[in-house]
């Protein structure tokens, strides 16, 4: 007889990834790509507009210790994360449907896009955009995959595709803060 305990053990941990899942796939198949940008607007209000953007953005980012700041061609600073905040909850997700791999996919498209992995990726660079950030690029720290923003934005932030590259060996996430 198998031991309904530890089943349910190994299954509990995992309840609010099915949940968080199943609300962020419901909400995919109900909201356009504007849904997930408003959503990070939304936090980024909770987080509220200090006068350094970096220090609300710290509290979603995981701190300061997280957060590896240099200064970008410009005086604007080069922001480098070098874990995803999110990677403990998406690594823990199943597979996610079509619906919300094309959202992925037309994000990247998109004319202020093209930096994101993930559908929660979507949200969290909104997030940066609500505080002048310009987003460049993503590596996810388990497969290494890096998705890096289109040319538009990057030549805005005066880099190249290479040097964004370079700047995400080892890390998980680079943006530009004006």
């Amino acid at each position: 007889m198998a031991n309904t305990t530890d089943d349910a053990n190994q299954y509990n941990g995992n309840a609010p990834y099915i949940l968080l899942q199943s609300l962020i796939e419901t909400t995919f198949e109900s909201i356009k790509l504007l849904g997930l940008r408003d959503s990070g607007m939304q936090i980024a209000k909770q987080l509220g507009f200090s006068s350094d953007p970096l220090v609300a953005l710290e509290r979603l980012e995981l701190g300061k210790e997280n957060v590896r700041v240099s200064i970008a061609h410009g005086g604007e600073r080069l922001v480098c994360l070098k874990g995803c905040p999110f990677a403990g909850a998406i690594d823990r997700l199943a597979p996610w449907s079509d619906h919300a791999r094309k959202m992925v996919e037309r994000f990247n498209e998109s004319p202020r896009g093209g930096a994101a992995l993930h559908p929660i990726c979507i949200a969290h660079l909104s997030v940066r955009e609500a505080y002048g950030g310009i987003n460049l690029g993503c590596r996810s720290t388990k497969s290494g995959k890096m998705a890096i923003s289109v040319p538009t934005l990057l030549e805005e932030a005066g880099m190249t595709e290479e040097q964004v590259r370079s700047h995400l060996e080892g890390n998980a996430c680079l943006y530009l803060l004006k």
